[in-house]
């Protein structure tokens, strides 16, 4: 009987430690592969020019991802398409303030910029753009 009892806690004892292993492995590989399929719908939107679809799934993947940078910079190359730069601008203000260290957030938003004749911040967005990619 006492046996029986050593037995069962040492199987608990390894289950729980399997849980506490497994359950952040699993949840790490899930919350991965949600945020590929994200990114797979938004550009099956983009593959047949459904901007509206795209920009919602974008959406859709800010709200369980607010502070993902990737999906602001996504979005805002989808308005920057739909000739949407004020949007798009907001959108690279967002990526900048999430990740301040990506000199390619800074050219885009100068492009953007450049299309509303806003040359003065366009100018510093290039300046900081040359200076991160040193």
């Amino acid at each position: 009987n006492n046996c029986f009892r050593v037995c069962w806690s040492l199987l608990k004892t390894k289950k729980i430690i399997w849980i506490v292993v497994l359950v952040p492995i699993v949840s790490l590989f899930i919350l991965f592969f949600k945020r590929i399929s994200f990114y797979a719908q938004i550009m099956l939107n983009l593959s047949v020019e459904n901007y509206t679809g795209a920009i919602e799934q974008a959406d859709k993947a800010l709200i369980v991802y607010p502070d993902s940078a990737f999906f602001y910079a996504t979005r805002w190359s989808i308005k920057y398409e739909l000739k949407n730069y004020i949007g798009a601008i907001e959108d690279y203000d967002k990526s900048i303030l999430l990740d301040p260290t990506d000199p390619e957030y800074f050219i885009s938003r100068s492009v953007a910029r450049w299309k509303l004749w806003d040359t003065v911040w366009e100018a510093e967005d290039i300046k900081k753009y040359e200076e991160l990619s040193k």
